[in-house]
């Protein structure tokens, strides 16, 4: 790769050089753009805002772009992909950035530097992903927050490795919040990347996921890697040991693997589990041979006693690794909290990732989706979502109340419903189709939340096919529920 020699540079120097030029962007992405402005008018914007939030620099250079129009008073800052390709236009965002320059075209001749900016890319991928993971385990409510920010944090290396190929630029920030600061993003953003003095518990594991999950390219076992899960943990509450669930998964994806720099074998990036190390097993003593049979044993030579006894070895003690809480303790565990962070008047994603817990790991629910009403108070929308697929139709989950239907019905008063093979037939035919088709074919429950007398939304859970609904389970989903409107209706009294 080409060393940078030109003299060290203030942020305004990097900040012009790129200014000056065209920012590239991944040749997949403007193959993904380019058939979508053929049908740009039916096109819906958050599927242009997945292709892009696929490609870091393309990210970066829209946010960019966007915040530094010209704004008058009542304008607002566009912290998200999706909100800026509606105030372009879908039309007009594809016909603006699905036209660039490429990387691959600027680095045709720097295979070398070509082949750290895919790694780079997709380590960025999964950094952001990772981030976004653990939000939405903690109930965040501004997920593409999270997920851009993260982004932005690793854009300077991708800069600097572009720039390595031309000697006058000038030497990159080390950093992401000087830059930042100077293209006049959003308050949100720059809060997610400044992590200096004391940090609320969003920032703090934000700044634990974007400074750990880099060091994991130097192994597992670095104590950065340690100190930012264990940081991770605190913050939501869990083990040490479930924080490195999504991480594994993420790491040893087959396109993370593919692009890794350098390529580690896949053990590399398999933490040790907890627990006792085995004993090693001493080898069988070998059987004499016939010749060693012949020859007689030597006479044991006398040796005098020590002044001193032996010591008898120590008996082996065998550490007994902690067991996992079984699920009637998490439930029991989750209610309680639940409870009483309802009496300490705690915020309504603390209320909300104890009521997940209990629903999760208490009842064993595959799916869990708060939704609440939104400002017309006629349309349900999902705030809070707990699914497998990140295309699950519940990510995207929202229903008109009108006409009316039985989910209207549901938000009229406190009250819940259960689809199971008793009531299916019954149940089918007064649902809306559309609701149908995002809760899927098998059995769920839905109950409504209150704020007094006050209608806020609904939540929703469901389990696998071969793990249905019982009686029991059903009454301790309403019972969980019911907590929850008790919890944020201190809330609101408080």
């Amino acid at each position: 790769m080409a060393t940078v020699s030109a003299p060290v540079a203030d942020i305004d120097s990097w900040l012009r050089y790129w200014n000056a030029r065209p920012w590239p962007v991944l040749r997949e992405t403007r193959e993904r753009l380019q058939p979508m402005l053929r049908r740009a008018e039916r096109i819906k914007s958050d599927e242009i805002a997945d292709a892009v939030m696929l490609d870091p620099l393309l990210c970066a250079q829209v946010l960019k772009l966007v915040n530094q129009r010209e704004k008058n008073s009542l304008a607002a800052d566009v912290v998200t992909i999706e909100n800026a390709i509606m105030l372009y236009g879908a039309t007009a965002f594809l016909e603006r950035f699905s036209h660039g320059i490429t990387v691959e075209d600027v680095l045709a001749t720097h295979k070398g530097v070509l082949s750290a900016v895919h790694a780079e890319v997709q380590q960025t991928r999964m950094l952001a992903g990772l981030a976004r993971d653990f939000a939405n385990q903690r109930i965040d409510s501004r997920l593409d927050e999270i997920y851009l920010a993260a982004v932005l944090a690793r854009v300077p290396q991708l800069l600097r490795l572009i720039a390595s190929i031309d000697a006058a630029a000038p030497k990159a920030p080390g950093q992401a919040l000087p830059m930042i600061t100077g293209w006049k993003l959003p308050e949100a953003l720059r809060k997610l990347n400044d992590f200096d003095g004391e940090l609320p518990a969003r920032v703090a594991m934000q700044a634990a996921v974007v400074r750990g999950v880099p060091a994991l390219s130097k192994g597992w076992w670095q104590d950065d890697v340690r100190l930012s899960l264990e940081k991770i943990a605190e913050v939501l509450n869990v083990p040490v040991e479930d924080v490195w669930v999504p991480i594994r998964s993420r790491l040893l994806g087959p396109d993370l693997l593919a692009q890794a720099a350098p390529h580690w074998p896949a053990a590399r990036w398999l933490p040790m589990l907890p627990g006792e190390w085995p004993l090693p097993v001493a080898p069988a003593a070998p059987k004499p041979s016939a010749v060693q049979a012949a020859v007689p044993a030597p006479k044991p030579v006398q040796v005098p006693k020590a002044e001193a006894a032996p010591v008898a070895p120590a008996p082996e003690v065998k550490a007994t690794p902690p067991q996992p809480a079984t699920p009637s303790e998490a439930l029991r565990q989750a209610m309680l909290a639940l409870q009483q962070a309802g009496q300490q008047g705690a915020q309504t994603n603390q209320v909300m990732q104890l009521a997940f817990k209990a629903l999760i790991h208490g009842l064993g629910m595959r799916r869990v989706m708060l939704s609440l009403l939104d400002s017309d108070k006629i349309t349900l929308k999902a705030r809070f979502t707990h699914c497998g697929a990140s295309d699950d139709p519940l990510r995207s989950f929202a229903l008109t109340l009108d006409p009316p239907h039985l989910i209207s019905k549901l938000m009229s008063k406190p009250q819940s419903i259960w689809l199971n093979p008793q009531t299916r037939a019954e149940l089918l035919g007064r649902l809306p189709p559309l609701f149908v088709r995002q809760a899927g074919d098998g059995d769920f429950c839905a109950m409504s939340i209150f704020v007094g007398a006050r209608p806020v939304g609904m939540i929703y859970a469901d389990r696998q096919a071969e793990q249905p609904l019982d009686d029991a389970a059903y009454q301790t989903f309403k019972q969980v529920c019911t907590l929850v409107s008790r919890a944020l209706a201190d809330r609101s009294k408080a």
